[in-house]
């Protein structure tokens, strides 16, 4: 069939059709041979009538399939690294989650042989503190904290400095070290520690010098978690 003053063909064979058509401003229906006067907008070839059938649409896997399956075949390092940041308070229990990953152990031991005071985390499986300014572990200024932990940080602090050469002697350092842990005892009182939640020894206070002020401050910003430009820390005066 083919409709006059226009070049539109239809041709029917079996159970198939063909439309070969050219752009015209008018357009004729396949099944009832009328012409319309609406504009060709498209015209794509149909093989056979059961392709009109829409196919089924294929269903989307839910978020709960797509979780679990990424926590299955996430990558072994990924694993490490997530399993490194969960890793609780303790520094026994830090060493021994790190040394399961090759990677991370000889950076770990270098770090672990120049610093012996690490901080944790503050991380569980549960919560994440990575965007909290103030973590829930850390210390607070002036917390009640144990004899023996404050006489810990300092004996540490004091090493860290005897280490970068602030004292000029074995010596100047034990004696430095002495007079600080003899201030700490004479004001130690009964009281609640905070950590324990529980009577016991509280550490006093001792008083640093300008100068291991100067090297603390320039060590708090080099440490710290957050902080820009932290390469320019012995810059600090």
């Amino acid at each position: 069939m083919e409709a006059p003053g226009n070049n539109i063909t239809t041709r029917a064979r079996g159970s198939s059709i063909w439309l070969n058509c050219t752009p015209s401003p008018l357009r004729t229906s396949a099944t009832r041979g009328k012409i319309s006067k609406s504009p060709i907008v498209s015209v794509r070839e149909i093989r056979s009538p059961s392709s009109l059938t829409p196919k089924p649409k294929r269903k989307k896997p839910s978020r709960a399939v797509k979780r679990a399956s990424s926590k299955t075949y996430a990558p072994a390092r990924l694993q490490r690294a997530v399993h490194l940041r969960l890793a609780g308070p303790g520094r026994e229990q830090m060493a021994s989650t790190i040394a399961q990953c090759p990677v991370l152990t000889p950076e770990f031991r270098s770090i672990q042989d120049r610093h012996q005071a690490l901080a944790s985390t503050g991380c569980t499986a549960q919560f994440c503190q990575a965007g909290r300014m103030l973590h829930t572990d850390e210390p607070r200024v002036g917390e009640n904290r144990a004899l023996k932990v404050v006489e810990e940080d300092a004996k540490i602090f004091l090493q860290e400095l005897h280490q970068e050469h602030f004292f000029g002697s074995d010596e100047a350092f034990c004696e430095r070290l002495r007079t600080v842990l003899k201030e700490i005892r004479t004001g130690a009182v009964n009281a609640k520690i905070r950590q324990t939640q529980k009577q016991g020894k509280v550490g006093g206070n001792w008083t640093q010098t300008p100068a291991e002020l100067e090297f603390g401050l320039r060590r708090a910003w080099r440490n710290s978690r957050k902080c820009i430009m932290r390469s320019h820390c012995e810059e600090l005066k």
